[in-house]
């Protein structure tokens, strides 16, 4: 009897031990996450559904099937926070939002500005895309077709503009610049500070520290100068900010303070160019490097387009677009890994998760998995897989359950039309200087920049 209880004893602990990837040092994988985590998540991938990483002194838990990615996403969701250490620091830098906030103050601020993102009214946005288009292009008709452009640069510009004019109904021509340093030099510091904890807080007046905050400043001062301006006559528009100026708690009947709007503006600006750039950049990079693909994405353009700007009532028949623009973000998707921490102890098949266990799914990692697709590492917009219909949380470069992006419906249209709109009058090419490698920051960024030489194709109606 005794010894029947023990082998239970023992069968039931082995079960519960989840699998470690062996550490190259006595710190674990501290150091080599640091410098590849996109090569350490990929490793963490091909030991097993659910890996255990050491950290220093910490541990992380990576998920690699798709059953458990629903679970912690969706089933399960309200038992899995965002409370992460990064989004502590973001939130040091951005405040409560709708990307930082949880519980209650998420639901709330979802709901209310859920309406400004749903197709019917991303539809009034098409002549805001392709007027942005033909207005950079026509800035790139006057250049020296012999010099490389920095495609990552122009695709900030030319998002950051769309964003301040669909979602704010201001121009920042002006300021995309500024913002797009500002909003880079905040990623890096982000990300530093991740990485290294220990740093001192952002009150000790560090070179870093100073340079963040100027950044921090640069940022609200564009931001607020908006929102003052707006203040004097909040009903002059029909946008986000507008929705957002008008709002009312609904007990107190107080609406948002000058802060909160801050907040949710730069959130709202920063998500809504960001991943689009970088998107389109990869997708230029991606074409330059498959001219079969290339001509396919021309030969629809053609015949859909014959030569006209498109609009958003062309979007259905752009399928090849959409497919290069799904087969880029499987490749490089813009949000790279998602972090989420345990509240209490949960289950995954045979393993038991401690409570506070800090969790990684990375999209970049699940969309090369073998298991899933048939030669995972190649550029192919024919893939069977999308024909198919990947399995739920294998494709997912928007997230997945409550918390997908609210803004996936407004970046995949955008993105379609400025790819479209820039395909048919130019052909893109790798400059010969250009070193193209992934960095891993906030989102996933091409680094070293995308030199690219334009050659001009024909003009549109």
């Amino acid at each position: 009897m005794a010894h029947t209880i023990l082998a239970q004893t023992k069968t039931r602990n082995a079960r519960q031990e989840i699998p470690t990837l062996p550490a190259p040092h006595v710190l674990g994988w501290l150091g080599a996450f640091r410098r590849d985590p996109l090569q350490v998540l990929t490793r963490a991938r091909e030991h097993g559904d659910l890996v255990r990483l050491q950290m220093g002194p910490r541990s992380l838990y990576v998920l690699n099937h798709p059953a458990h990615i629903q679970h912690v996403l969706q089933d399960a969701h309200r038992n899995f926070s965002k409370d992460t250490r990064a989004l502590g620091f973001m939130k040091k830098i951005a405040g409560e939002n709708l990307f930082t906030g949880e519980g209650e103050f998420w639901l709330k601020r979802r709901r209310l500005m859920q309406p400004m993102f749903h197709r019917q009214s991303i539809a009034l946005f098409g002549d805001v895309f392709t007027r942005a288009a033909d207005e950079m292009m026509r800035e790139w008709d006057t250049r020296d077709a012999q010099q490389p452009l920095r495609v990552d640069e122009e695709m900030m510009r030319v998002t950051l503009k769309i964003a301040g004019q669909g979602l704010f109904s201001v121009d920042l021509t002006q300021e995309a610049q500024a913002l797009g340093d500002a909003f880079s030099t905040a990623n890096d510091d982000l990300i530093f500070r991740v990485q290294h904890p220990l740093y001192p807080p952002p009150v000790v007046p560090t070179p870093r520290n100073r340079r963040a905050r100027a950044t921090q400043r640069s940022i609200e001062h564009i931001i607020l100068r908006t929102i003052r301006e707006r203040a004097a006559d909040p009903l002059a528009r029909r946008d986000l900010l507008t929705l957002l100026m008008t709002m009312r708690d609904e007990e107190t009947g107080e609406g948002l303070s000058e802060q909160e709007l801050y907040r949710e503006t730069l959130v709202m600006l920063f998500a809504g160019h960001e991943t689009t750039s970088n998107a389109l950049t990869w997708a230029f990079y991606f074409l330059s490097q498959h001219p079969d693909a290339e001509s396919k994405l021309r030969a629809e353009l053609d015949s859909v387009l014959q030569g006209r700007a498109p609009t958003m009532n062309d979007i259905p028949q752009l399928a090849y677009t959409r497919r290069v623009l799904d087969e880029t973000m499987r490749l490089a998707p813009p949000a790279w890994v998602l972090g989420r921490m345990s509240l209490q102890q949960d289950a995954f098949g045979e393993f038991t998760l401690p409570a506070r266990s800090m969790v990684l799914i990375s999209p970049y990692a699940l969309h090369r998995h073998p298991r899933y697709w048939h030669n995972p590492d190649t550029f192919d917009p024919d893939r069977v897989e999308f024909a198919e219909q990947p399995p739920r949380f294998v494709y997912m470069p928007f997230g997945g359950g409550p918390r997908l992006c609210i803004g996936q419906p407004f970046a995949l249209a955008e993105a379609t039309l400025l790819l479209a709109s820039i395909a048919q009058r130019y052909q893109l090419q790798l400059a010969p200087t250009a070193r193209v490698e992934c960095e891993p920051q906030i989102t996933l960024r091409v680094k070293h920049g995308l030199p690219m030489r334009l050659t001009r194709r024909r003009e549109t109606a």
